[in-house]
């Protein structure tokens, strides 16, 4: 234990690895063959999980008309004609609960076998081409259902409302195509995933000579930002007890367990996606830090605090497990659910903003770096356009007979600064933003 404690003292950057090391791999039939990690963070999967032997139920079939990877390659007008196309009126109601696709949306395409991600009548298809029969999500999806019946109703688990093996008819022109594999799961509406909410705080949050663009008003002024708190409880606290939770209480690790594959929904609740997968890879510790790798101060030291939660969280697995309904307390719901909006308005705001960054901000670095020139004050404001053509009307006035007016007025201007030692006054800064 006191190893333990001494390791949350050591800055991220200088942790080490946890002890998972993979071992030799042990075949489970001519065309699968799974391999196992010797890791002290997660639990090993069920002996069922490896499609071999026949362990794994038979997938639900659906029949389609077409080659689904069309709702793919389509413009996204012609969504909802190529989804009617391949899976007909009985094939929508199936997936959708009605004959019609008007109106769907196309979230994502393309991918190693990743085909479209259709959002339509509060539900979500996901169609996927595995490469081998060994890794269907489909099958594992059907397996999961039987052997592990709480993770169908997790409220922490997006779990698939159902799961087909999609052929395509053969053709005159062709033989069947390959086989694809369609999930339906519940539309969250508006979710974010923890790796959205890290990129728009980095974004938003800059450092260094950006930090005075940076959208986010505390940020730029140097002050404790009110977003790194609620972040950091979500990135290392909340995330690290999800895990344990779903370890204990299904008795598998993830193995996906990436920032991208934690959702969190607009009430602030987060969800753990993507774990169909049959083949547990990965440690989830290694996994997780790995996709929130990041040279941000801020996100570094939640990836230190990461690595204590996970330890500290450790031993509460099993009653974490044994807690029943929502693992988030609603006050932290709440900070999480703030947290998704303010960062969206932040990051709406950087898109908005203009390229150079507030004016004031600007001018005081320029008056750092030209000498002579007097940094603008906080708060200044340059003056309306319409004071411009009054200092233009200056300048083009009737030669005098000591030369030209413009010439005059600059060397005014220049005795006014040399008089003044240096030091420019207001008038100079009006000057200064004038041209």
């Amino acid at each position: 234990m006191a190893a333990l404690v001494e390791g949350c003292r050591v800055p991220p950057m200088l942790q080490p690895p946890p002890v998972c090391s993979p071992v030799a791999s042990r075949s489970l039939g001519p065309l699968c063959a799974g391999p196992e990690l010797h890791c002290l963070c997660c639990k090993p999967p069920a002996p069922v999980a490896w499609p071999g032997a026949g362990t794994c139920p038979a997938s639900r079939e659906l029949h389609v008309h077409g080659d689904p990877g069309q709702v793919g390659r389509v413009s996204d007008f012609e969504v909802g004609p190529a989804l009617h196309r391949v899976f007909g009126s009985e094939g929508l109601r199936v997936l959708f609960g009605r004959a019609d696709a008007a109106g769907a949306r196309r979230l994502s395409c393309g991918g190693l076998n990743h085909l479209f991600l259709v959002a339509h009548a509060g539900r979500v298809v996901k169609c996927t081409r595995p490469r081998s029969a060994c890794l269907s999500e489909a099958r594992e999806a059907a397996r999961l259902r039987r052997d592990a019946p709480a993770l169908a109703s997790d409220v922490h688990a997006v779990f698939p409302l159902a799961a087909f093996l999609c052929r395509e008819p053969p053709t005159q022109q062709r033989g069947a195509g390959p086989p694809c594999e369609v999930a339906v799961f519940e539309h969250l509406e508006g979710c974010r995933s923890l790796g959205d909410l890290l990129r728009m705080f980095e974004r938003s949050h800059p450092v260094g000579a950006l930090r005075t663009l940076a959208p986010c008003t505390q940020h730029r002024n140097g002050q404790a930002c009110e977003h790194v708190a609620p972040l950091r409880s979500l990135v290392a606290r909340q995330a690290a007890r999800l895990n344990w939770r779903f370890q204990a209480l299904h008795g598998r690790r993830h193995g996906d367990f990436k920032a991208d594959n934690v959702l969190l929904d607009r009430r602030g609740v987060p969800r753990l996606a993507d774990f169909l997968s049959p083949f547990c890879r990965s440690c989830d510790r290694e996994e997780f830090l790995g996709s929130t790798d990041s040279a941000h101060p801020a996100v570094m030291e939640m990836r230190g605090a990461f690595g204590c939660a996970w330890q500290s969280e450790a031993p509460r697995a099993d009653a974490l497990a044994r807690a029943p309904g929502c693992l988030v307390a609603p006050e932290e719901a709440l900070r999480n659910a703030r947290l998704l909006e303010a960062l969206e308005q932040l990051s709406a705001a950087r898109q908005s903003q203009s390229i150079f960054g507030p004016v004031p901000s600007l001018l005081s670095n320029i008056g750092m770096l030209v000498p002579g020139m007097a940094p603008a004050p906080p708060g200044a404001r340059p003056p309306p356009w319409s004071a411009e053509p009054a200092v233009l009307a200056t300048r083009s006035e009737a030669p005098t007979e000591g030369g030209s007016s413009g010439s005059s007025s600059r060397s005014a201007s220049g005795s006014s600064g040399s008089s003044g030692g240096g030091r420019g006054g207001r008038g100079d800064q009006r000057a200064s933003y004038a041209l």
